[in-house]
């Protein structure tokens, strides 16, 4: 897969969130805090990602 590490060094933004797990029926309030936080947000980016399967560098 040829784009799989292009996110690797690339922080967290306004379009751009990491999850580490799958939201599951106990975080759809998370779930969609996350989507309405990006609804928010002012951006000339017409597309935004949640990429999941994602953990810190640190390993948190």
């Amino acid at each position: 897969m040829e784009n799989e590490n292009e996110n690797e060094n690339e922080d967290e933004s306004v379009t751009l969130d990491f999850k580490k797990e799958v939201y599951g029926r106990e975080k759809n309030g998370e779930f969609l805090k996350d989507v309405a936080a990006f609804a928010n947000e002012l951006s000339n980016d017409l597309y935004r990602y949640i990429v999941i399967g994602v953990k810190d560098q640190n390993g948190a």
